[in-house]
């Protein structure tokens, strides 16, 4: 994993560039500590600062210069060795697993990106062509953001807050797609799940959990590729869990596992037994309330804001310990969007579009969420994460199954095919153990101990005029637009959002309990015996707040949209 930085259509002297670009790389140099390198010709300007993971050597520092194209990368590609088959006229330089990029561009053009499989960002010049491409992979492990300024300079970067002081509009390239001057976003990844369609035509009605297991653990195999040791995340849940398993299983090594959590963690006795059941070398991470909020402080300097920064201190406080040892970490994040672990009361209550439309929804948050999280959390320390669960191939397997079979009820605990598929792996304590939240996990009451003091540090360190200033498309309130017709739907959403509002309140006129009527009719199945304290979750997220003296009551979906005393309508969007 590493850093880059590009500008294109810029008009500064030579030396300017320069000056700019390694001041630029300098702010991001804990992304690639190992080696720097620069490039500048005519209208283009590019950087790179590696992590050396694969070919350590000076043969695999970048840019990669062959001829008019110029790159620089970041992340893996894992496919890279039967890639190279197909590249037989190209003579490599290096045994490095990004280089093999360049001869796939010259032969097939943005067509590559079809043949690529791993967890990249990436920018390449074509100066014979005069043309730039940016490109990131499928899910959005590796971040990438561009932005545009005043004078028309177009600057690419793997962290937003170096380009604050060049634009106030910086957005991130999206997953799954490439950014050209003549076509801004391009899909590549085509999601063949994403539209639902009802579940005999959509997803598969049964479950090869022997097939679904081969998925993930050739996911795991192929991610264990590097010049460098490799260790893993270990909460002690169920994902790292079955993560751990597999490396420590096909790794030619002893694996190294890390846990953390305050001294009455919940978390660490299991991480512990997993490490001890699996022969693993652990290191058990015993961090203070003072740590806590050191890294917090850390983190909030980086630019990380909203729900998902509660867990990203911890997380940073591992990554820190583990670079002494492991420059790669393979992590569990993805599985619970993929396969509905949030834990959503859905069988019998829910219909299957509505299970579908809300992994899909998890699944696009990911990228500016929890994968940016974990992407600032670990690199600031010089440690890059792999994200098996997030392989294209798992993802496409698991999205197509008929969403009944992700349903959760009180007789199917979450995550159900996954646990399943693994019998065996594990101590059952550990496989059939229920999901138990992040920020539990580090300590019983972790909320309750940092919620308000890190909202007080966070309005202090927002009015300073240091502060880096708080990105559209992170700060949207997602968990208060969680059903996604909501989203990406909705009229009254949208032409707020055109409108560049800041906050808005939505009273409950007749157009809003029209949406929330349209919402709810489509996904609930017995609409005339509704038990409110398994929706009110979902309700809570569209603004519909149920009071605690009718948590436990049973109404009509009639009485949902007329019931004064339950509708307190409020939409707040934060833009």
């Amino acid at each position: 994993m590493c850093g880059i930085i590009g500008v294109i259509n810029t008009k500064r002297a030579k030396t300017d560039i320069r000056n700019i670009i390694e001041n630029k790389l300098d702010a991001i140099k804990h992304r690639g500590p190992d080696a720097q390198g620069i490039f500048i010709q005519n209208q283009y300007g590019i950087g790179h600062c590696r992590l050396s993971i694969n070919d350590p050597t000076p043969a695999g520092d970048q840019p990669f210069i062959f001829q008019n194209i110029v790159l620089v990368c970041n992340g893996e590609i894992y496919n890279h060795e039967d890639l190279k088959s197909d590249c037989a006229d190209y003579n490599f330089k290096s045994n490095s697993d990004n280089e093999v990029i360049i001869p796939l561009y010259l032969k097939y053009g943005e067509r590559l990106l079809d043949m690529l499989d791993g967890e990249f960002a990436f920018l390449l010049i074509d100066l014979g062509k005069n043309k730039i491409i940016a490109a990131r992979d499928p899910m959005g492990v590796k971040q990438l953001y561009q932005c545009k300024t005043d004078d028309g300079e177009i600057w690419f970067s793997s962290e937003d807050h170096i380009l604050e002081d060049l634009s106030n509009d910086i957005r991130p390239i999206s997953p799954g797609c490439y950014w050209t001057v003549t076509n801004p976003e391009s899909r590549y990844y085509v999601r063949k799940w994403w539209d639902f369609s009802g579940p005999t035509s959509h997803g598969n009605n049964k479950v090869d959990y022997k097939e679904l297991r081969e998925l993930i653990i050739r996911s795991v195999r192929k991610r264990l590729m590097s010049d460098k040791p490799i260790g893993c995340m270990l909460s002690g849940g169920l994902d790292s869990s079955i993560i751990t398993a597999i490396a420590a299983k096909y790794h030619s090594e002893k694996i190294r596992t890390y846990s953390v959590g305050l001294s009455d963690s919940i978390d660490l006795p299991y991480a512990r037994q997993v490490a001890d059941y699996l022969g693993t070398s652990h290191h058990e991470i015993i961090i203070t309330e003072n740590d806590v909020m050191s890294g917090f402080k850390e983190l909030f300097r980086l630019g990380l804001r909203g729900g998902v920064l509660y867990g990203a201190s911890p997380l940073y406080i591992l990554y820190k310990y583990a670079s002494q040892f492991n420059p790669v970490l393979l992590v569990g994040e993805g599985s619970d969007e993929i396969f509905n672990g949030y834990a959503l009361p859905s069988e019998n209550i829910f219909s299957d579009e509505f299970i579908h439309d809300t992994n899909c929804y998890q699944i696009s948050i990911l990228s500016t969420g929890l994968l940016r999280r974990a992407d600032i959390a670990s690199m600031a320390n010089g440690v890059e994460i792999r994200v098996p669960f997030l392989d294209k191939e798992v993802v496409d397997y698991v999205m197509q199954l008929d969403p009944k079979l992700k349903a959760v009820s009180k007789c199917k605990i979450e995550k159900y095919i996954l646990r399943k598929s693994f019998n065996g792996f594990l101590p059952n304590e550990i496989l059939w153990r229920k999901k138990l939240a992040t920020a539990k996990g580090y300590s019983g009451d972790f909320l309750k101990k940092f919620r308000a003091a890190t909202s007080r540090y966070k309005h202090a360190y927002d009015k300073n005029d240091d502060a880096p200033p708080i990105h559209n498309y992170y700060n949207i309130r997602s968990d208060s637009i969680l059903i996604p017709k909501l989203f990406f739907g909705c009229e009254l959403y949208e032409k707020y959002r055109s409108a560049g509002a800041k906050e808005i309140l939505l009273d409950t006129d007749n157009e809003t309990k029209k949406n929330i009527s349209h919402i709810l009719e489509s996904y609930i199945y017995d609409k005339n015996n509704i038990k409110l304290d398994l929706i009110s979750g979902i309700l809570d997220h569209i603004g519909v707040k149920v009071p605690c003296d009718m948590r436990g009551a049973k109404i009509s979906f009639s009485e949902i949209v007329n019931n004064s005393k339950l509708i307190s309508l409020s939409l707040r969007y934060e833009m």
